[in-house]
């Protein structure tokens, strides 16, 4: 990835609530925080979702090995989606620093 030792990185999901997950380096394994609440999109401890790729790079790892243990079953509609919050909130996370924004959707087809 671009940018070396500089690069940080943050993770977040969506369906009808926004999930945000915390990745600093001091961590065992990572914390999903639910935000139910989209009228009044907030940051849960903003100062650790974007965190330095080479120092969180094992707790990132596993959280992508994991990830689709996360969501193993659908939650909401495809009609409920906080796909707007998403992109605000991933904004949010890092307009102090720039960078890139890479979006991934999928659904499930019933």
């Amino acid at each position: 990835m671009p940018g070396g030792e500089r690069t940080r990185v943050a993770f977040l999901a969506f369906d009808k609530n926004l999930y945000y997950f915390n990745l600093r380096s001091t961590l065992k394994q990572p914390q999903m925080m639910v935000v139910p609440e989209l009228t009044d999109n907030y940051l849960p401890q903003p100062d650790d979702l974007l965190v330095n790729l080479n120092d969180s790079f094992e707790i990132i790892c596993t959280l992508l090995d994991n990830f689709q243990n996360y969501f193993s079953s659908p939650n909401g509609s495809a009609q409920e989606t906080a796909f707007v919050p998403a992109i605000t909130s991933a904004f949010n996370i890092c307009k102090h620093i720039g960078g890139r924004m890479l979006l991934f959707q999928v659904s499930i087809s019933i």
